[in-house]
């Protein structure tokens, strides 16, 4: 998987669902401003802890 993480106004190529799609398991990617973005998937125990923190504070 190539992410750019590049500078503003340089040219990327095209980021199509594919980048997505093939980022590795352990890494979430997102299309954000035309561009493929990847970062590590977060750790089970934050996940608990944002579940656990709506549970209890209700959803914004």
């Amino acid at each position: 998987m190539n992410v750019q993480a590049g500078q503003e106004g340089r040219s990327h190529p095209s980021v199509t669902f594919r980048g997505v799609l093939d980022a590795p398991p352990h890494m979430v990617a997102d299309v954000l401003g035309g561009r493929l973005r990847a970062q590590h998937r977060p750790a089970m125990r934050h996940v608990r802890a944002k579940f656990m923190s709506r549970m209890r504070l209700g959803r914004p």
